[in-house]
């Protein structure tokens, strides 16, 4: 899922990925992001990926992802998520963040296609 507020960041992201072969569902923000997490887990389908940008309106990255741990944690048999954060700043307090908030990798924007090829195949090896 990629998780983008941005419509020409998303447009990108959706177009590397298909390009790569991949099904992808969009979510605007992160409140649509998690109403689309339930949505698949009540019919059994979980994402084995979700790009989430940090900062978007009503609810942002940081926020979302811990929404998601708790219902992972709630479900144990539920599998974790590989939620990897993206934003066009990079320092190392937001780095220090996303750890804080269980993102389990930082991809910085914008994203070309061989650094998600690099975080993919590394994701899948």
């Amino acid at each position: 899922m990629i998780v983008e507020d941005n419509s020409f960041q998303r447009d990108i992201l959706e177009k590397l990925l298909d390009k790569l072969g991949f099904q992808v569902d969009i979510s605007v923000n992160g409140h649509r992001a998690i109403l689309s997490y339930k949505a698949h887990a009540k019919k059994g389908e979980f994402y084995d990926i979700i790009l989430m940008d940090i900062y978007m309106p009503e609810m942002d990255g940081f926020e979302a992802t811990k929404e998601i741990r708790l219902i992972e944690k709630k479900n144990p048999q539920f599998p974790r998520s590989f939620i990897c954060g993206m934003s066009s700043e990079e320092n190392k307090s937001l780095i220090s963040k996303c750890i804080k908030f269980d993102l389990n990798l930082f991809l910085p924007k914008p994203i070309s296609l061989n650094s998600l090829k690099d975080f993919l195949f590394h994701f899948y090896k």
